[in-house]
């Protein structure tokens, strides 16, 4: 796939994220949210997330947010877990680890 075909698929990727979190929101804006998915996973290869179901891309995004929301400043956040569908609308075979600073 060409690398412009990618990029595509990734920014269409992101708007499927954003919409599904205004339809969740009942057409609520969340301006912090949207930009925080943006920026979540801008820096990760278009090749690692183009093929990834868009509402466990949201889930990570916004159960990592939601974590972050908490930190006292100047403190930095981390935690493992193993995510359970049931428990963070998403699972994995893998260890996770999240930090906020």
């Amino acid at each position: 796939m060409q690398h412009y075909e990618k990029l595509r698929k990734k920014k269409a990727l992101f708007g499927k994220m954003a919409a599904m979190s205004r339809r969740q929101k009942k057409g609520k804006q969340d301006k912090a949210e949207t930009l925080f998915i943006g920026h979540y996973f801008d820096n990760v290869p278009t090749a690692d997330i183009i093929e990834k179901n868009p509402e466990t891309l949201l889930a990570i995004a916004r159960g990592h947010l939601e974590f972050g929301r908490s930190r006292l400043r100047g403190r930095p956040k981390v935690r493992v877990f193993n995510p359970t569908f049931k428990e963070h609308g998403w699972d994995s075979d893998h260890t996770v680890i999240e930090i906020v600073n």
